[in-house]
């Protein structure tokens, strides 16, 4: 599993209306949002506010969990923006890394051109 950072700024008419704030639409709001992890299948681990007024949720789940829950907030328009960032624990990244350097290595670019080549094979 993934570990998954969502950054999100409510829009301004979100804002004003306290949910960040007021206890009863941030347990109302805290309600949908937990409807709609479970739906997906991922696991919220922490909820934060920073500075900048963004909420920033941490979850663990897969990155196609973050890609569908990027999709379904950004579709209901209630935020300013949305970032997602996927964290891969490093032992799901070395064990592929056997596939990777295969691919690294014969793997060309499109832009390289014979001088690259030349210098890449010295």
């Amino acid at each position: 599993m993934a570990i998954i950072i969502c950054r999100a700024r409510p829009t301004e008419t979100v804002r004003r209306k306290g949910a960040s704030f007021d206890p009863t639409l941030a347990a109302e709001r805290r309600e949908a949002m937990q409807m709609l992890y479970k739906e997906l299948g991922i696991q919220q681990l922490r909820i934060c506010k920073s500075l900048d007024d963004r909420t920033v949720r941490i979850f663990e789940g897969a990155p196609e969990q973050a890609m569908m829950l990027q999709q379904v907030l950004s579709a209901s328009g209630a935020f300013d923006s949305l970032e997602f960032e996927i964290l891969e624990d490093m032992e799901d990244v070395l064990s592929r890394s056997a596939k990777v350097q295969r691919l690294a290595s014969s793997f060309r670019a499109p832009n390289e051109d014979e001088i690259d080549r030349m210098l890449l094979d010295e």
